[in-house]
């Protein structure tokens, strides 16, 4: 791997575990000033994911 392979393998776990922390922590975005702007990145990173590396449709019972 790359240099720039192992960084981009962190930042998409990162990037995962930190969409889980903050769908699961719903009282967090009354006393957390960055709530707001961590939804905000999360949202954008996911739209550029989406715009970068389309996928084919796959529906949820995995059944297309």
């Amino acid at each position: 791997m790359t240099p720039d392979q192992v960084i981009a393998a962190h930042a998409k776990r990162l990037a995962l575990e930190l969409e889980c922390l903050l769908l699961s922590c719903e009282e967090t975005s009354v006393v957390s000033k960055w709530w707001a702007s961590a939804h905000q990145a999360l949202g954008e990173y996911q739209d550029d994911i989406d715009r970068l590396y389309p996928q084919d449709h796959v529906s949820p019972l995995g059944k297309d």
